[in-house]
């Protein structure tokens, strides 16, 4: 609930500054980062205002110490873009003050220096720093904001971190990393036999609309690498303002394992929520010529169960969230189910291996069919290799 909170306050407002206030660091800790940076950010912009950003909360810092009005035992805070070669990255959409920059926010996470009253003093300080140099400089940082927005929605290429900028620091920011190419789409088949799981790429849709990414769907049916995709296909654009966003859900990462010197302070440096949620997703490289819609929310997902002669014995493939879901309600109600260990011979059919079988008549197929929207199909005789569930 937090995160969603969280999320939904960022999409609302697009904020053009966001602190993360945590604790403990000595000296005190200010954003921004060490490498790498991650490339679907548009990085030039947000370092060039989130350093001069840090240099005015540590300016504040520093002068509310002089005046005695707070106490903080050192001479500097610490800026781990300027002060460290590595450790403390921003490559992971993970963090707090990083997500917000996907949506054109200078995100900063600022770990205090003392858990005790000296610790929020500080804190107040920092805060107060960034509050007045942004009033002062409001103009010329929401036109960057801006900026991120534009580069997204005309397809435009990004920058690198520019030389005055790298000049401020001893440490080397692999800047060939903060840049890349973006495909023209990603597109989304909404069922078989294309997707595994329809529950899955409807759960994938309605993320990336809740984290503020446009989605489309096919008005027709269009060819891509040799593959018919049906009218209704998903399809997400890149030349979008937040295609960054966009990206980091749906693309594949990169694999930076073999670059000398990269040090993250969290271990995971590659995701894709397509690959994590089983759900299937191509790229379309160039443009296609497909008239498309936009959606405000992924098609609901039905079940089925097929038609046909009853049978005492049925089952479902385990291909989405929502069939574990199922599977863990039966179990808690003490029901006996099975998982056929290999694919086996279904009448004809092949039923691969894994599916959940349900020994309890059609009512119980239908009741699946209805909460879970699973498609249930009759299991004529048990398979050899089935092993009971607990």
């Amino acid at each position: 609930p937090e995160t969603r909170a969280l999320v939904s306050v960022v999409t609302d407002w697009n904020p053009m500054v966001f602190l993360d206030l945590h604790d403990d660091v000595q000296p005190m800790l200010i954003e921004p980062c060490t490498p790498p940076h991650n490339p679907n950010y548009e990085y030039d912009l947000y370092l060039a205002w989130s350093w001069e950003l840090a240099l005015a909360m540590e300016d504040e810092l520093l002068y509310q110490q002089a005046l005695g009005t707070l106490y903080y035992p050192y001479d500097t805070a610490l800026i781990p873009y300027r002060d460290w070669s590595a450790g403390w990255d921003d490559w992971p959409p993970i963090y707090a003050a990083m997500y917000p920059i996907y949506h054109g926010s200078y995100g900063h996470t600022i770990e205090t220096w003392s858990e005790e009253i000296h610790g929020v003093d500080a804190d107040y300080a920092v805060v107060w720093g960034a509050l007045n140099y942004t009033v002062a400089h409001k103009k010329e940082m929401v036109a960057d904001q801006i900026e991120v927005f534009r580069r997204g929605a005309l397809d435009l290429p990004q920058v690198l971190i520019p030389e005055y900028l790298l000049d401020l620091t001893d440490w080397e920011q692999y800047n060939e990393l903060t840049i890349q190419e973006f495909p023209a789409a990603y597109v989304i088949p909404a069922g078989p036999p294309y997707q595994p799981s329809k529950h899955q790429a409807s759960r994938l849709v309605d993320f990336l609309l809740f984290n503020d990414v446009q989605v489309e769907k096919a008005k027709h049916s269009f060819w891509m690498d040799g593959i018919n995709y049906p009218r209704g296909t998903y399809v997400v654009w890149m030349n979008q303002p937040k295609r960054g966003m966009a990206n980091a859900i749906l693309g594949a990462g990169l694999d930076l394992s073999d670059i000398s010197g990269l040090e993250f302070y969290s271990a995971p440096s590659a995701w894709s929520h397509p690959y994590l949620w089983g759900a299937s997703r191509a790229v379309m490289e160039e443009a296609i010529d497909i008239r498309t819609k936009k959606v405000k929310k992924a098609k609901a997902v039905k079940g089925s169960v097929a038609r046909g002669r009853a049978a005492w014995t049925y089952g479902f493939l385990p291909t989405s969230l929502a069939a574990f879901q199922a599977t863990n309600e039966l179990l808690s109600k003490g029901m006996t189910l099975y998982r056929s260990e290999q694919a086996f011979d279904n009448r004809g059919k092949t039923v691969n291996a894994g599916a959940i079988i349900v020994p309890y008549g059609k009512w119980k197929a239908r009741w699946l069919a209805k909460k879970y929207g699973l498609d249930v199909f009759p299991i004529w005789e048990m398979p050899e290799a089935a092993t009971q569930l607990k």
